[in-house]
């Protein structure tokens, strides 16, 4: 069980989610996974992803934001994309949305996930948790760990862990820039498939008109299609993921083969206003 807001929110088995660039060739997830057992045998541990690219925060700031809504109110959720581990960098525990999520203060909180109204980030007081003397490369197993398995079991509460955080790291998951006939926004990750996900959901009156409805990646502009079905095989075109943002694919193929992963490019939404 997690606590959001001073209110006991029931999960029996608690349950936490993992999102790390660890990959799996090397024992790192598992070990974390060993840690939390240890502290708290009854919880449940999924496996959101382990193939963020090393150190790609944006990456992993767009999964952790779409997917931790799939997961029951009281989750906690461990994102553990580091490269400023060992150094001084703080560690945060944010409530937003019901849910609870531990990570490095280092852009990973997207904008979504700040200004919820029910929004509570702490930075983390490190000693007063009193735990073993910290490694300089696997805060994941020393840290970030334990000290989910306690919060999901309720050996701690998020409001004791710290003071309310003033000045964190400003999110890599940059928000995008809406103008007449127009949404501009990035490349942010390329799935398994090799679509190429944009950060860009599709407004309603875009979808509405769509009069010369076209997403635009530098010289090559993709129509809206609703299915791959609707492309000719090795054709490409855009549509609205699974998690509500345009991507742009190419039918039976790897978009990212046809036009590079082009990760942090621009990317526009263009149409027609009547």
């Amino acid at each position: 069980m997690a606590r959001q807001g001073g209110e006991a929110l029931t999960l029996v088995p608690a349950l936490i989610t993992l999102l790390t660039d660890f990959g799996l060739s090397d024992p790192y997830v598992g070990v974390m996974k060993g840690v939390i057992y240890s502290r708290a045998s009854d919880v449940r541990i999924v496996d959101v992803s382990h193939g963020v690219p090393p150190q790609d925060i944006r990456w992993a700031s767009y999964w952790l934001e779409r997917a931790y809504a799939w997961f029951p109110r009281g989750t906690v959720h461990i994102a553990v994309i580091d490269p400023g581990v060992g150094t001084d960098r703080a560690v945060l525990v944010h409530e937003a949305h019901g849910h609870v999520f531990l990570v490095p203060d280092n852009g990973l909180l997207s904008h979504s996930l700040r200004s919820s109204a029910d929004a509570v980030t702490r930075r983390v007081d490190v000693p007063a948790l009193a735990y073993p003397t910290l490694s300089s490369t696997f805060h994941g197993r020393e840290l970030f760990a334990p000290l989910a398995a306690e919060l999901a079991s309720a050996q701690r509460q998020p409001s004791e862990l710290g003071e309310i955080a003033q000045n964190i790291v400003a999110p890599r998951l940059s928000e995008t820039v809406t103008s007449p006939g127009r949404v501009d926004g990035h490349i942010v990750c390329v799935d398994h498939f090799g679509n190429l996900i944009t950060n860009i959901e599709l407004p309603a009156r875009a979808a509405e008109e769509r009069a010369n409805l076209g997403l635009h990646l530098g010289e090559h502009a993709f129509s809206l299609v609703e299915t791959y079905g609707q492309l000719e095989v090795g054709a490409s075109g855009t549509l609205v993921n699974s998690f509500g943002t345009l991507e742009i694919v190419s039918r039976d193929a790897s978009a990212r083969r046809n036009y590079g992963d082009a990760l942090g490019s621009p990317v526009s939404l263009r149409w027609s206003p009547k």
